[in-house]
């Protein structure tokens, strides 16, 4: 990301972005206080595939990180939702993940949707989103 003051990504004011690179960011986070650079780090917010794989991870790092700093980013993964009318099939076997900690930050009509995503075994990349540089 260029250096600016209050770059956003839909609607969230973002200092720093990382690629988490699949499970590994899970136990690669812990040097995020290194990257900071003694910044109070208020909030982190997740985004992934929409899959259980995704949210496996979310799980994962809400849970070892805490579920006040760690939190989706909704209105990324609503953009999901209305970019990909049609979901694809899953094309790995993935495990079932509890859906309940990542689905409770989202309204009632995303849960529904996500839900019914995942239920189909169907799956959105993360790459669906475009992302379009806020001025």
């Amino acid at each position: 990301m260029e250096r600016k003051p209050k770059r956003q990504i839909y609607g969230i004011n973002v200092d720093m972005l990382i690629y988490g690179e699949g499970k590994k960011i899970i136990n690669s986070y812990s040097f995020i206080e290194e990257v900071a650079m003694d910044k109070e780090i208020e909030k982190v917010y997740y985004f992934g595939d929409l899959d259980y794989e995704g949210i496996g991870i979310y799980n994962s790092l809400s849970l070892k990180y805490g579920k006040d700093l760690i939190v989706p980013h909704v209105r990324l993964y609503q953009e999901l939702l209305k970019a990909a009318k049609k979901p694809p099939k899953l094309r790995t076997n993935q495990s079932e993940v509890p859906l309940e900690p990542f689905l409770e930050h989202f309204d009632e009509e995303s849960r529904r949707e996500i839900a019914a995503i995942l239920y189909d075994g169907k799956y959105i990349p993360q790459e669906a989103v475009k992302f379009v540089p806020e001025k």
